[in-house]
């Protein structure tokens, strides 16, 4: 059951940044006051995508669920920076978001394999 849940939370989460890393979102965003306010929200919306997408592959039984899921999140990552340079006006290409997400990523599945390993068995 909770497999199952495991994949509505990966892929829906993977459905929903891509629409908010898509459409134009203003001022609804709030700052935390610092110049990398873009970065930690980078950072954190891949940290969450890391650990959605590891716990899913790891309920599949997949032996490289920690590649895999890094794969899926940096390359989901690359593909929606030049989805907003070539289908918006209104955002553009950052490498230094890439970077973001990638440690992001990292993060989430370190996150993953801890769980794994000393609180719950999710397998």
């Amino acid at each position: 059951m909770l497999s199952k849940f495991s994949a509505i939370f990966a892929y829906g989460y993977s459905a929903l940044l891509l629409l908010l890393s898509l459409i134009k979102i203003g001022p609804v965003i709030p700052k935390l006051g610092s110049d990398f306010d873009d970065k930690l929200y980078h950072a954190t919306a891949y940290m969450i995508m890391g650990f959605v997408w590891g716990v899913y592959l790891l309920y599949q039984s997949n032996k490289n669920y920690i590649l895999l899921s890094f794969l899926i999140g940096a390359l989901f990552g690359i593909i929606i920076e030049v989805l907003q340079v070539t289908l918006t006006s209104y955002r553009s290409f950052d490498f230094f978001d890439i970077i973001a997400n990638i440690l992001g990523l990292c993060l989430g599945l370190i996150l993953v394999s801890i769980l794994k390993n000393s609180i719950i068995n999710l397998n």
